[in-house]
C-alpha cells in the first residue's frame, strides 16, 4: 500500500495543482530516502542496499528546485515528477505509508497527523505560480521510510531506469504478455502478481481481488495456467484498477491524495482483509494463510481454479 490505483489518483490529483508552478526551493529532511539514477538508467545508490556507496547530498537541481513542473506520469507504483528533455526528473515511490501532498498557501495541512503526532516529514517543496505568488508546498512524508525519491538527470535516465525495473503497467498489461512472461514459471500465481518486473503496480490488495474475481486460487502454478485463463485474469486486474482509480484509490490505514482526502475503494473489497469471513458471492468462509510473505485471502469455493 499504496498501489498502482491509490498512486493514480495521487497524480491524477496532483498534476492540476503542480502544472506550470515553479519550485521555489526544496528542502531535504533525511538523504537515507534517497535513490540516484545515472543516465543510462542505473542506480548508483541505493537506499535499499546495506553496502551502498556513500551518497552525495543532493543538489538544488536535482530535487528541481529552479525548475517548473511540466508533466507528472506514473508506471506502475512510481511517480515521476519533470520539468521538460534536459531537466533533471525526481521519482517518488510511497513505499507502505507515504503521502504526497499540497498545502495551499496561507491554509493550515489538509491532512491529519499521524497517530504518534510526529509529522515524519522528510521532504518539502515550496511552490509559486509564474507571477512569483506563493503556491503552497508540496511535501513528502512517510513514518515507515519505505518509500523514497529517485534523483534521474533526465526523462531518457527514467525511460532507461523504468525499462530495466518493471514490467508492463498492469492497467495496459494482456493475458497474452502475462503467459508469455510466466508460462515457464514454477511459482504461484498470486506471488508472481506481486513482482514488479512481471506486472508493474499490483501489490497485496489487488492481487487478491483480481484473483478472486477470475476465479483462480492464488497457489495455482503458473506453468499450469492456460492462456486463456491468464486473459480472463489480466481482463478482470484492469477493469478492476480502472474502478478502483475511479473511487480514489483505497484508504486502509495512511492513504490520501494529494488534497488530503482518503479513497473509497475499500469498500469495493470482495476478499482483502476479510479472512474467516463469508464469501459476498456464495457465503463460504474465507481462507487466510501467507502466500509469498504477504496475508492472502481467498474463497475456497469460487476459486478452485488452477489451471
Amino acid at each position: 500500500m499504496p498501489e498502482l490505483p491509490e498512486v493514480e489518483h495521487v497524480r491524477a490529483t496532483l498534476l492540476p495543482l503542480l502544472r506550470g508552478v515553479r519550485i521555489a526551493r526544496a528542502t531535504l529532511a533525511r538523504t537515507d530516502i534517497i535513490e540516484r539514477i545515472d543516465d543510462a538508467g542505473t542506480v548508483l545508490r541505493s537506499k535499499r542496499a546495506r553496502a551502498a556507496q556513500a551518497l552525495q547530498p543532493p543538489t538544488p537541481r536535482e530535487l528541481l528546485q529552479g525548475s517548473t513542473i511540466r508533466t507528472i506520469e506514473r508506471v506502475g507504483k512510481q511517480l515521476c515528477i519533470g520539468a521538460g528533455e534536459d531537466e533533471p526528473v525526481l521519482g517518488v515511490h510511497l513505499g507502505m505509508s507515504g503521502q504526497l501532498f499540497v498545502v495551499p498557501h496561507g491554509a493550515a495541512s489538509p491532512v491529519r497527523p499521524f497517530a504518534s503526532g510526529i509529522e515524519h516529514v522528510h521532504a518539502r517543496w515550496q511552490l509559486e505560480h509564474a507571477d512569483g505568488s506563493p503556491a503552497g508546498e508540496l511535501r513528502f512524508r512517510d513514518p515507515r521510510r519505505f518509500g523514497a525519491l529517485s534523483l534521474m538527470p533526465s526523462p531518457r535516465a527514467m525511460r532507461a531506469w523504468l525499462h530495466a525495473h518493471l514490467g508492463p503497467d498492469a492497467l495496459q498489461v494482456s493475458g497474452e504478455r502475462l503467459h508469455e512472461r510466466l508460462k515457464s514459471s514454477t511459482r504461484c500465481i498470486k506471488a508472481a502478481l506481486l513482482d514488479q518486473r512481471v506486472v508493474a503496480g499490483v501489490g497485496n490488495i489487488y492481487a487478491d481481488e483480481a484473483l478472486f474475481l477470475a476465479g483462480l486460487h492464488p497457489l495455482a502454478r503458473c506453468d499450469r495456467l492456460s492462456a486463456a485463463a491468464m486473459d480472463v485474469l489480466t481482463t478482470q486486474l484492469r477493469a478492476l484498477l480502472v474502478r478502483a482509480v475511479g473511487a480514489g484509490g483505497s484508504t486502509v490505514r495512511d492513504y490520501v491524495d494529494a488534497t488530503g482526502r482518503p479513497g473509497e475503494a475499500q469498500l469495493l473489497h470482495a476478499v482483502y482483509g476479510r479472512g474467516t469471513q463469508p464469501c459476498l458471492r456464495c457465503g463460504t468462509p474465507l481462507k487466510q494463510a501467507t502466500i509469498a510473505q504477504r496475508t492472502s485471502v481467498w474463497c475456497p469455493r469460487c476459486q478452485t481454479r488452477r489451471a
